[in-house]
């Protein structure tokens, strides 16, 4: 048993975060439990609760991109610096990391330095269960952004998109760019950053692991997304340094009309 101080843990969040010293093997499972202790003494222990450990990755995509694999969609290319596609016709391109992951941080920086400020780029988690005629995973949820300034999130479920938060303008986009997206999740919950801005949180259970990849969908002409890097580690959901991050919100937020036509191939 180790005694973990109150100084690990969040008034604001009431939750607690620790990093153990102990040497973990990749692959495999382990348990924990906790007790409360103040002053009476120590509590009842809670249930123990399983994890597999799983390494994450971190790529710099300098003349390869090792650990991905191209899914539907068109090919992905790499220079000295990154790596790109040029798209798929009225379609989606997919390029997935190798590895399943349920509970995860997982940042991306990527560009689209094309005129078009319609169509979308972004990030697939916990997607599964094969591809649509467009390429899109039947399952999973999209954090989508483009270069008109707006971002959405997804889910998509059995091929069929239901937006969690519709296409919205956020002044934390930078617009033709290069662009930070950020995911968090731990079990149903979310977290959703661009630029190290928060711009959306909350909850859904419908889909519990799956693949992460980098996605785009682009219309007949060629549409170009450059990837600079992309990383996956520990869920930072109840670090102590994001217990106030919902408070915060880009200066612009303004969620397109309801009713407009909403669609994850980009923002109307």
């Amino acid at each position: 048993n180790v005694l973990v101080s109150s100084s690990n843990c969040s008034t604001v969040s009431n939750r607690c975060s620790y990093s153990p010293s102990n040497t973990f093997i990749v692959g495999s499972q382990y348990k924990w439990r906790v007790s409360a202790i103040n002053a009476n003494g120590a509590g009842a222990f809670s249930t123990y609760r399983n994890f597999i450990i799983k390494n994450g990755f971190n790529s710099q995509f300098n003349g390869n991109y090792s650990g991905w694999v191209k899914r539907r969609g068109a090919k992905w290319l790499t220079t000295t610096n990154y790596v790109y596609t040029q798209g798929l016709q009225n379609a989606w391109s997919n390029l997935c990391h190798s590895s399943t992951y349920n509970n995860f941080t997982v940042d991306a920086r990527m560009q689209r330095p094309t005129n078009d400020l319609t169509f979308s780029s972004g990030l697939a988690v916990r997607a599964s269960g094969g591809f649509s005629e467009t390429n899109l995973w039947n399952n999973g949820y999209l954090f989508l952004y483009t270069n008109s300034g707006s971002f959405s999130v997804w889910k998509i479920d059995d091929s069929f998109p239901i937006a969690i938060k519709s296409w919205t303008h956020s002044s934390a986009i930078v617009d033709g760019g290069w662009n930070t997206l950020k995911v968090i999740l731990d079990g149903s919950q979310m977290k959703f950053y661009i630029n190290g801005v928060l711009l959306w949180s909350g909850s859904d259970s419908s889909f519990k692991t799956g693949n992460v990849c980098l996605i785009q969908f682009r219309p007949n002409s060629a549409e170009r997304l450059n990837v600079d890097w992309a990383r996956l580690g520990m869920s930072e959901f109840y670090a102590s340094d994001n217990s106030l991050d919902h408070l915060l919100q880009p200066n612009e937020d303004q969620s397109l009309q309801p009713g407009t036509h909403q669609s994850p191939i980009g923002a109307p």
